[in-house]
């Protein structure tokens, strides 16, 4: 947690990040730095409903900064189980952090890197840093015939000017993998075989009082950190 909050102190933090934590087949995501230190804050509750849980957890959170995107990974140990408490760490909440990545993909050379300086020099990377040239295209769009959907659920956000509640996602049922209902699309990514449900980001938003006649899968956004491939599925609406 000490990492995300010297992220915002340097100012590489979005107010809508996305994460993920997995507990071997049990994954729990969000939206939002407080959502993520909450989930870890309650790690106990969250996983008491486990069989067999494991002794740590994955963490993968994505946000954006200096016109591109980073990705941080990580692996945290489980919090400990009722009545499972011994050590220090565990009486005091502590839990240990290993494997940290944090990754940049950036557009360009950034003329000011006071921030990345920053940040190494705040956790004693060091290691010499340097910019790495991509030798492929940073983002590949893939785009799909219009497939049309039903939301189970739409993500809102709301306009501090106006007060005005708009849709900016939805979230669907992947019926678009190998085990789906419907046929695989051209170009669906690998990654999201047998996810379950999908998160979409919305093209264009719209007032979460007037509803569109429908939504339709419009296109595929994918980017590689040195860790792993961040992919939006975006969708688009019909007045």
């Amino acid at each position: 947690m000490g990492l995300l909050h010297t992220l915002d102190e340097f100012g590489l933090t979005s107010h809508r990040p996305t994460w993920t934590l997995q507990q071997l087949d049990t994954s729990w995501f969000g939206i939002g730095a407080p959502a993520l230190i909450e989930a870890l804050d309650e790690a106990p509750q969250r996983t008491a409903a486990l069989d067999e849980p494991h002794h740590s957890e994955q963490l993968v959170y994505c946000d954006i900064a200096l016109d591109g995107l980073y990705t941080l990974t990580a692996s945290i140990s489980a919090p400990p189980l009722p009545g499972e408490v011994s050590s220090e760490d565990e009486q005091t909440g502590r839990r240990a952090v290993s494997q940290c990545r944090l990754s940049f993909h950036l557009p360009g050379t950034p003329l000011d890197t006071t921030a990345l300086q920053h940040l190494r020099e705040r956790f004693g990377v060091t290691a010499n840093a340097y910019f790495r040239p991509r030798e492929s295209t940073a983002v590949r769009v893939t785009w799909l015939d219009q497939q049309p959907v039903e939301p189970l659920a739409t993500i809102l956000e709301l306009d501090p000017i106006t007060s005005t509640r708009f849709v900016v996602g939805l979230v669907i049922r992947d019926q678009y993998s190998a085990n789906g209902d419907q046929a695989i699309l051209t170009g669906w990514p690998l990654e999201l075989q047998d996810s379950g449900f999908l998160v979409c980001a919305l093209a264009h938003h719209h007032p979460a009082d007037k509803p569109p006649e429908r939504y339709w899968l419009e296109a595929i956004h994918s980017a590689s950190t040195s860790d792993l491939t961040v992919t939006t599925i975006q969708a688009n609406w019909q007045p």
